[in-house]
């Protein structure tokens, strides 16, 4: 049990001790096979430094999670689909996680990754065995049933996407991106 005394002494990172976000997040025209180059900047750079060794960036691109060092100012992201992509850049370190800058963008079609083929119960072949395998599956037979069906609810579940079991585009752009 702990005291009174030895409570006080325990520190909560209060949004002070945070680190502090990047200043603007860009992104580069997006490029054919939906690639494109999303860059930050952050007047903190020398604090970021001076503060720890340890600060990276976490960047998610529509759902896609990267982490970056604290030197690093961009980062090459392939596979967008046409539609609205979300871009989230945060500053992380041992004291926590900066707000959040979010950028949206809408990709368009002419340019956007090709859409992948719907994999359900009954599919199979050389992309269902990428599908369970991408899926940690202990047996990618290549025949998409009820097992693989089911691990892709459960992946589905584990990322707000509502679960079907059908491996569609965005899926497949989570599991391989």
């Amino acid at each position: 049990m702990v005291g009174a005394d030895e409570a006080s002494d325990v520190s909560v990172a209060s949004d002070q001790d945070k680190p502090d976000p990047p200043d603007a997040v860009h992104v580069s025209r997006v490029h054919s096979g939906g690639v494109a180059t999303v860059w930050w900047s952050s007047n903190h750079w020398r604090h970021l430094r001076a503060a720890t060794a340890t600060t990276q960036f976490l960047v998610r691109v529509d759902g896609r999670v990267m982490l970056r060092p604290a030197s690093a100012r961009s980062v090459l992201v392939s596979g967008l689909r046409a539609g609205p992509a979300t871009i989230v850049i945060r500053a992380v370190n041992a004291r926590g996680l900066s707000k959040p800058r979010i950028i949206r963008i809408d990709v368009p079609a002419s340019v956007a990754a090709t859409q992948a083929e719907m994999l359900r119960p009954g599919a199979t072949g050389p992309a269902v065995v990428r599908l369970q395998v991408a899926l940690h599956m202990p047996h990618a037979n290549g025949v998409c049933g009820a097992t693989t069906a089911a691990a892709v609810r459960t992946f589905q579940l584990s990322r707000g996407i509502r679960p079907t079991g059908d491996a569609g585009d965005r899926v497949r752009y989570l599991l391989n991106g």
